[in-house]
């Protein structure tokens, strides 16, 4: 069994309509990429597989091998979804029927054009102060 190509992927399909989610999402996951601020390893691939696979690739993208998948870890799933759909066409290496490409395809579909854009911003996210009514 050969492994997968990194230089042989294809991008997610998106329906018609999903251009300005699509470029808000690159644009601002582009900003995450050129900050200071260190981003935890999940989080980095996330941003570059998200951009990966809405057809704007980073410079630089750091392939992680899959790992345990921790039923609590719904971004491992998302990430390990991204790249089945990414290298789906490698059939020595992925051989999905219809059905399972398709599920695959709306997961992460969903992932880059929502998930992703909100999971990453989660974390700059400051706590509201005592002044303006926090407990």
């Amino acid at each position: 069994m050969a492994g997968i190509v990194h230089d042989d992927y294809q991008i997610l399909d998106l329906k018609e309509g999903c251009e300005d989610l699509q470029q808000s999402t690159l644009q601002f996951l582009a900003q995450m990429l050129e900050r200071d601020r260190q981003v935890r390893d999940d989080y980095q691939e996330l941003i570059e597989l998200t951009m990966f696979i809405l057809g704007s690739p980073p410079e630089a993208i750091h392939w992680i091998y899959p790992g345990p998948v921790h039923h609590a870890r719904w971004m491992a799933k998302l990430l390990y979804a991204m790249k089945i759909i990414l290298f789906r066409e490698q059939i020595d290496v992925f051989q999905l029927i219809k059905a399972e490409e398709t599920m695959l395809k709306r997961l992460v579909q969903f992932g880059a054009l929502l998930y992703s854009k909100a999971w990453t911003k989660a974390p700059l996210i400051e706590a509201p102060s005592r002044r303006y009514g926090a407990l």
